[in-house]
C-alpha cells in the first residue's frame, strides 16, 4: 500500500528507483512502529496486584499463619463478596476465586470486624476506599502498599503510630479519631487532603498540619492538650473547624480562616474573641464553656444561624441585634439580666436563657417564629410577653417566681410543659393546651388538678410536691405513662386502675395503705411506694413487668417481695 501511495504521487514520467522506495518504506515502517510503542506507553494497562501470598494465607499453606491474619482474611472474603457470589463451598473453592474478585476491588468495609492484624490486606492495591474503623489494630505498616486509597477511616482502634500513613499521598479523606495518637508529624506529606479527623487522640502538637493547605473539613475535638493553633494559619480553605474540649486561649491563628462556616471552640480557655470578628461567612458558632465576658466581636458576624455562649461570664449581649439570621441561639448559664437586644431576632426558632438574672421577657414578645424556649432558674414573674408566641412547642420556666400562668392559654400548640417550683396554685389557663404529652408542675401550690382531665394526650405528669389529695383526674387521662406524685396527701389509688398504659409510678411520701388498685396495671415497670402506710404488699404479686419495686419505710410485717425475681425489691 505504501508503495502504491508513491507510485501515485508520481506520474510516469517520475520514476522512482526499487531502491529508492525501499529505503522511504523502512523509514515509514519504523516510524509507525514507534508511534504504536508509544502509544502502548502512554496507555499502560492497569496491572494487576499480586494476590499469590493472600491464597497462600486463604489456603492454608502458611503453617505459621498468626489466627488474627486468618481471621482478617475471612473477614475480606465475607465483605468482599467472594463467598455470596456463588463460590459457597470448600475454602478452596473460595481462595481460588479470590484474585479474580480481589484484584480490581476498589472498595473494603471492614469495620467492626474484630480485626487486628492488616497483613492479609496489603496486596489489595487498587484500592480507594478502606473503612477499618472499631477493630482492634495497632500495626498500620501493612497499609504502606496501598497507595491508591483517597478514603481511609481507622477511627477507634488501638494505634499510635502512623508512620506508615506517609506514603499514602492520595488521601482526600482520613479519620483517624478515638485511638491513641501523640505524633502526628508523619501527616504533612498528606498534601491532598481535604477531611481529617484526629479527635479523642492524645495531642499536643499540631505543627504538621501547616502543610496541608487543602483541607475543608478539620476535627482536632478532645485531644485535652491543643494549646497552640498557631499551625492552622496558613489552612485558608477550612470550611468546618472543631477544637473542642482543649486548653486554647489564643484565637488569633484563626482570623485568616475566612471560608469557615462552622466553628467548635466549647470547653477551652478562651477569654478574648475578638479574632473571631473576621470570619464573616460563620453560620454556625460553638463557645460554650469558656471564659468570654466581652462578646463584642460577634456583631459582624451576619451570617450566623446557631450560636452557643453556654456557661461564660456574660452579661451585656447587645453586641446580638445585629445577628438577625439567627435561629438556634444559647445563652444559659451566664449572668444576663438585660435581653432587649434579642427584640428583633424575629428569626429564631430555638431560645435558652435559663440560668441568669431575667426578669422582664417583655424583649421576646415579638418572636413569633420561637418554637422551643427555655427559661429556667431566672426571676420570671409575669408570663405577658409569651401570650403571642402561639408557635411554641416546648416552653420551659421551672424555678421562678411565677403564680399566673393565664397568658399560657393561647399557647395551643405545646406538647412540653415545665412549670416546676414556682407558686402556681390555679390550673384553669392549662384546660385548653390539648396538644400537651408532658407536663411538669411539680413542686407548686397545687391542690385541685381537675382542669387536667381534658389533656387526653398527656404521656408524662409530674405533681411531686404539692397539695393533692384528689387524683380522680388522671382516671381520664389513659395515655399516661408516667406519673409522679411524690409528697402529697394520696390516699385513694383508684382513679389510677384506668391508666393502662402507666410504666413509671411515684407515689413515694404519701397516705397510701391500700394499693388493690395497681394489681391490674401490668405495663408497671417501676414503682415507689416509699413513706407511706402499706401493710400488705401481696396485690402487687401480678405485675409481671416490675424491675423496681421501693417499698421503705412502709408498715409491711412480711417482708418478702410479691414479685420475681426477689432482688427487685427494697423494703
Amino acid at each position: 500500500m505504501l508503495a502504491q501511495f508513491f507510485r501515485n504521487r508520481f506520474d510516469s514520467s517520475q520514476k522512482l528507483s526499487s531502491f529508492t522506495i525501499y529505503i522511504v518504506l523502512l523509514v515509514l515502517v519504523g516510524l509507525q512502529g514507534c508511534s504504536q510503542q508509544s502509544d502502548r506507553i502512554a496507555n499502560p494497562q492497569e496491572p494487576k496486584p499480586d494476590l499469590s501470598q493472600f491464597v497462600r494465607w486463604c489456603l492454608g499453606e502458611q503453617g505459621d499463619l498468626a489466627p488474627e491474619a486468618r481471621h482478617t482474611v475471612n473477614m475480606i472474603l465475607e465483605r468482599s463478596g467472594v463467598r455470596r457470589s456463588g463460590a459457597i463451598g470448600t475454602g478452596a473453592k473460595e481462595c481460588d476465586l479470590a484474585p479474580k474478585q480481589l484484584s480490581n476491588l476498589k472498595e473494603l468495609n471492614l469495620s467492626s470486624a474484630k480485626i487486628a492484624d492488616l497483613r492479609p490486606l496489603q496486596s489489595l492495591t487498587h484500592l480507594a476506599k478502606l473503612d477499618l474503623s472499631f477493630n482492634q489494630i495497632s500495626d498500620l505498616s501493612s497499609l504502606s502498599t496501598l497507595t491508591e486509597l483517597t478514603r481511609l477511616n481507622l477511627s477507634a482502634n488501638q494505634i499510635r503510630d502512623i508512620s506508615s500513613l506517609s506514603t499514602l499521598t492520595e488521601l482526600t479523606r482520613l479519620n483517624l479519631s478515638a485511638n491513641q495518637i501523640r505524633d502526628i508529624s508523619f501527616l504533612s506529606s498528606l498534601t491532598n487532603l481535604v477531611h481529617l479527623d484526629l479527635s479523642s487522640n492524645q495531642i499536643s502538637d499540631i505543627g504538621a498540619l501547616s502543610s496541608l493547605t487543602q483541607l475543608a473539613n478539620l476535627n482536632l475535638a478532645k485531644n485535652q492538650k491543643i494549646a497552640d493553633i498557631a499551625a492552622l494559619s496558613s489552612l485558608a480553605n477550612l470550611i468546618r473547624l472543631d477544637l473542642r474540649f482543649n486548653q486554647i486561649s489564643d484565637l488569633s491563628a484563626l482570623s485568616s480562616s475566612t471560608q469557615l462556616t462552622e466553628l467548635f471552640l466549647s470547653n477551652n480557655q478562651i477569654a478574648d474573641i475578638d479574632a473571631l470578628s473576621s470570619l464573616t461567612q460563620l453560620e454556625t458558632l460553638d463557645l460554650n464553656q469558656n471564659q468570654i465576658s466581652d462578646i463584642n466581636g460577634l456583631s459582624s458576624l451576619t451570617n450566623l444561624v446557631q450560636l452557643q455562649l453556654w456557661q461564660n461570664q456574660i452579661s451585656n449581649i447587645n453586641a446580638l441585634s445585629s445577628l438577625t439570621d439567627l435561629a438556634d441561639l444559647v445563652l444559659s448559664n451566664n449572668q444576663i439580666a438585660d435581653i432587649g437586644a434579642l427584640a428583633n431576632l424575629e428569626k429564631l426558632t430555638y431560645l435558652n436563657l435559663g440560668f441568669n438574672q431575667i426578669t422582664d421577657l417583655r424583649p421576646l414578645a415579638n418572636l413569633a417564629n420561637l418554637t422551643n424556649l427555655s427559661v429556667p432558674y431566672n426571676k420570671v414573674v409575669k408570663l405577658d410577653p409569651l401570650a403571642g408566641l402561639t408557635q411554641l412547642s416546648h416552653l420551659s420556666l421551672s424555678h421562678n417566681q411565677i403564680a399566673d400562668i393565664t397568658p399560657l392559654k393561647s399557647l395551643t400548640n405545646l406538647t412540653d410543659l415545665a412549670l416546676d417550683y414556682n407558686s402556681i396554685i390555679n390550673l384553669q389557663s392549662l384546660e385548653g393546651l390539648a396538644g400537651l404529652a408532658k407536663l411538669n408542675l411539680g413542686n407548686n401550690q397545687i391542690a385541685d388538678i381537675a382542669r387536667l382531665q381534658s389533656l387526653k394526650n398527656l404521656e408524662s405528669v409530674a405533681l411531686n410536691n404539692n397539695q393533692i389529695a384528689d387524683i380522680s383526674p388522671l382516671s381520664y387521662l389513659s395515655l399516661l405513662r408516667q406519673v409522679q406524685l411524690f409528697n402529697n396527701r394520696i390516699s385513694d389509688l383508684s382513679p389510677l386502675s384506668s391508666c393502662q398504659n402507666l410504666v413509671s409510678l411515684g407515689l413515694g411520701n404519701n397516705r397510701i395503705s391500700d394499693v388493690a388498685a395497681l394489681a391490674g396495671l401490668q405495663n408497671l415497670s417501676k414503682l415507689s411506694l416509699i413513706d407511706n402506710l402499706v401493710a400488705d404488699a401481696s396485690p402487687l404479686a401480678s405485675l409481671s413487668q416490675l424491675n423496681t419495686l421501693d417499698l421503705r419505710h412502709n408498715p409491711i410485717s412480711n417482708k418478702t417481695c410479691p414479685v420475681q425475681p426477689a432482688s427487685i425489691c427494697g423494703f
